[in-house]
């Protein structure tokens, strides 16, 4: 069984940890009607709050103290399993929870923020992330500049 945690070495914080559940599954939404009309509230899912709680009883354990700025992210998802997945679906269970874990102050301080997909671990699925301080913006390439 794989080792979840995290750790700091230069400067950076390095962690491995379960698959986050897709946006699908860590969001839901409820129809509240009162009085003849209705609205929507979107809260996180039971299967979310475990999730987080997760992530935030490994950083706690860690005692690596969060950054207070800029932050880079690097992550590689290894999945379970062949299905198809977005990263993007990854991405905000996995920033929401480092948030409230306190590994960073708001995910909007994160400047690069890329995900490799490697090849699935069979039945052992999980993601290694790097988190690097930086006090600037990624340099806008040329491409993007036309």
């Amino acid at each position: 069984m794989r080792e979840f945690g995290f750790k700091f070495e230069r400067g950076r914080i390095y962690a491995t940890v379960p698959v986050p559940p897709s946006a699908n599954m860590y969001w839901r939404k409820r129809m509240i009607v009162s009085r003849g009309t209705s609205r929507s509230i979107t809260y996180v899912s039971n299967e979310g709050i475990a999730y987080r709680k997760l992530i935030c009883q490994l950083f706690m354990v860690s005692r690596i103290p969060g950054f207070k700025n800029l932050v880079e992210f690097e992550g590689v998802f290894f999945p379970p399993d062949r299905r198809r997945r977005d990263n993007d679906n990854l991405r905000k269970c996995l920033f929401d929870s480092l948030t409230h874990a306190g590994v960073w102050p708001d995910d909007s301080n994160v400047t690069y923020d890329p995900i490799t997909k490697a090849d699935p671990c069979k039945n052992d699925g999980h993601m290694k992330i790097r988190l690097t301080p930086t006090t600037k913006l990624k340099e806008v390439p040329l491409w993007a500049m036309q």
